[in-house]
C-alpha cells in the first residue's frame, strides 16, 4: 500500500511549509509547560483553534507543486491511479498529524485528569479530518493554495471572535473550556466524520475525472 509513497520526495515537494506545521504543537507545549494551571482552558482553546485547523496545511501543499509550480504534468507521468495522487497520500499525513494530535491528547490528560483520552482524540481527531477534506477539495477545485488556507483562516477566526454567533446552525469545533463526556461530542463527531467521507468521496472522484481526461 505504502510502496509507492515517497515520504522523503513528498516533505521536499512540500518544502519549508512541511516544518511550519509544528508551529502549534510548539505553542501548545509553551502554554502547557509555563502557563497558569488555572488558564488550563487555553490549551483546550488551541487544540481547537489552531492544532486542529492546521491538519489541513500539509494536505493543501501536497499539491502546491502540481497547481502552482508548473507540475501538472506529474499527475500522468507517474503511473499511480487517481487514489494514489489523492487519497493514499492524504491519508498517510493525515495518520501523522493525528499521531501529533493524540500527542497533544495525552498532555491533555495530565492536566485534566478526570478526562478520557479517547473521547479527546476522537472529538479532535474528526474536526481534523473535517479540515482535511475540506483542504482537499478546495485545492483541487480552484488549484491555488492561499484559497483553501485563506477560507479555513477566516471561519476559524471568525468561529473564535463570535463563539460561533455568527453562524449558528453547524460548527466544526465543540466551543468547551472543559472536556467533554462521549455523549456530549458523539453527535458532533458522528456529523464531521460523515462530512469528512462526502468530500472525501467527492475529492477522490473529482481527482480521477480529471486524470483519466488530463484536464488538470
Amino acid at each position: 500500500m505504502f510502496k509507492k509513497i515517497d515520504f522523503s520526495f513528498e516533505i521536499k515537494a512540500i518544502g519549508y511549509a512541511f516544518y511550519f506545521s509544528f508551529l502549534p504543537f510548539l505553542f501548545f507545549v509553551f502554554q502547557f509547560l509555563f502557563g497558569e494551571k488555572e488558564l488550563s482552558f487555553i490549551l483546550l482553546k488551541q487544540m481547537e483553534f489552531l492544532i486542529v485547523p492546521f491538519s489541513a496545511w500539509w494536505i493543501i501543499f501536497l499539491y502546491h507543486d502540481y497547481f502552482e509550480e508548473g507540475g501538472s504534468d506529474l499527475l500522468y507521468s507517474y503511473p499511480l491511479k487517481a487514489e494514489e495522487h489523492g487519497l493514499l497520500r492524504i491519508g498517510v499525513f493525515s495518520a501523522l498529524y493525528e499521531i501529533l494530535i493524540a500527542i497533544c491528547c495525552m498532555f491533555l490528560i495530565v492536566r485534566f485528569p478526570d478526562a478520557n483520552f479517547f473521547v479527546l482524540f476522537i472529538q479532535y481527531a474528526a474536526e481534523s479530518l473535517l479540515y482535511t477534506s475540506i483542504g482537499f477539495v478546495i485545492i483541487l477545485l480552484t488549484k491555488k493554495v492561499m484559497v483553501p488556507i485563506l477560507m479555513i483562516v477566516a471561519y476559524v477566526s471568525t468561529e473564535f471572535l463570535t463563539e460561533g454567533s455568527i453562524t449558528p446552525v453547524f460548527h466544526i469545533m465543540s466551543f468547551n473550556t472543559e472536556p467533554l463526556s462521549l455523549d456530549q461530542i458523539i453527535f458532533s463527531v458522528l456529523l464531521n466524520g460523515c462530512i469528512s467521507v462526502i468530500l472525501f468521496v467527492f475529492g477522490h472522484l473529482y481527482l480521477r475525472k480529471k486524470t483519466d481526461l488530463r484536464l488538470f
